[in-house]
């Protein structure tokens, strides 16, 4: 049975399928749309449906359980397995034609060996280190890399890949660097005529910033949702976000002036004071701290959180506003002109990123999505 949530997220579907038009005419290329974590907390499956039908080549997740919860829901476009595969893992990707990625030998014979025993073909893309230090091979290595994975039976190599870990910073240089070792490597590739037909290494910033990092394919993250990946990353014109979180009033209560408000007492009311209790707290990604700077949009007003945030409610004052009532909204996060709730805003308040900001919002904040076919 259906029950009134005390706080929710609204995503608009709509503006998830315009971002990759407008991302796929300024950029000039094809989309991989990441999708991982839930798709930064906008719910997967309602943003991979969304997302291919608007164009985008891939959608990108981090590891099999997820590739195999889309296509569960029937998901059916290409996915890209942005992480490494454990050989247990292999034969159920394979099966679910889900793209792997690869650096290892030993990654390459799993694969061969799962499409060999499913009678199948495996397909794969070689990712080289540029600076990450996380996956990948070293550049030097690729080619040889490509020989050997080309020699292997079952396994088609479709994609070349590497990440620009740099690229949302303010000194250029450092990607452009990486760009000219990676960019040498594309072109001895097809110099002779063995290059992966997807290159592909641009990240939301990289693809943003730097022309030379578009190749064939770039994987938008943060910026698909409509959420700059930092100061120098303007988004292009066009660009919505969607995603808009809120949370309902659950009771008004008046104080005098002396009473203390919140677990440790640590606000004290100087005057008469009017609270409402807002049904969101820590567990459901509100932060705690620092004390008393959170801000909430109630009846088009910002208004201040008092007290400590509590794990699932948070208090705040609303004297000043004429009118509040059980059921009023509070707007945490989203587009007002009122106040700056933007995931940008939140997370330099909470002494964060974006990403972290839209990632930690809690499973208790229902996801509901608006917009075709939601």
């Amino acid at each position: 049975m259906a029950t009134v949530p005390s706080t929710w997220v609204e995503i608009d579907l709509a503006a998830l399928a315009n971002n990759v038009e407008v991302y796929r005419r300024a950029l000039d290329t094809d989309v991989l749309v990441v999708v991982k974590a839930d798709a930064y907390g906008h719910g997967a499956v309602a943003v991979a449906r969304a997302v291919l039908q608007a164009g985008a080549r891939f959608v990108g997740v981090v590891d099999v359980s997820e590739g195999l919860a889309l296509r569960s829901a029937g998901i059916e476009g290409s996915i890209l397995l942005l992480g490494p595969v454990d050989p247990a893992d292999a034969e159920a990707a394979i099966a679910a034609d889900l793209h792997l990625t690869c650096w290892r030998d030993e990654q390459l014979a799993a694969a061969a060996s799962a499409a060999e025993r499913l009678d199948a073909i495996a397909n794969v893309h070689l990712d080289c280190d540029l600076g990450m230090s996380r996956f990948g091979a070293d550049v030097e290595r690729l080619e040889a890399l490509l020989h050997r994975a080309a020699a292997l039976p079952r396994l088609r190599v479709v994609g070349l890949s590497a990440h620009l870990p740099s690229s949302d910073v303010d000194e250029a240089q450092i990607t452009l660097d990486q760009l000219e070792v990676f960019g040498g490597l594309v072109t001895r590739l097809r110099e002779r005529a063995c290059c992966p037909p997807i290159v592909h290494t641009a990240n939301s910033a990289g693809a943003i910033r730097f022309a030379a990092a578009r190749f064939d394919m770039c994987r938008v993250g943060l910026a698909s949702y409509g959420v700059s990946p930092g100061a120098p990353v303007p988004l292009p014109d066009g660009i919505r976000a969607a995603l808009t979180w809120q949370a309902r009033v659950l009771e008004v209560r008046a104080i005098p002036a002396g009473r203390t408000v919140g677990y440790g007492g640590e606000f004290r009311a100087t005057r008469p004071t009017r609270l409402a209790v807002l049904g969101v707290g820590y567990a459901d990604g509100f932060r705690r701290v620092p004390r008393d700077s959170n801000v909430v949009v109630v009846r088009g007003t910002p208004v201040r959180a008092v007290g400590r945030i509590c794990m699932q409610h948070t208090l705040l004052d609303v004297t000043d506003l004429a009118a509040v009532e059980i059921g009023d909204i509070g707007l945490l996060l989203g587009d007002t002109p009122v106040a700056d709730l933007s995931a940008a805003a939140l997370a330099a308040r909470w002494g964060t990123n974006e990403w972290d900001v839209l990632c930690g919002i809690g499973p208790r904040a229902i996801r509901v999505h608006a917009g075709p076919d939601a």
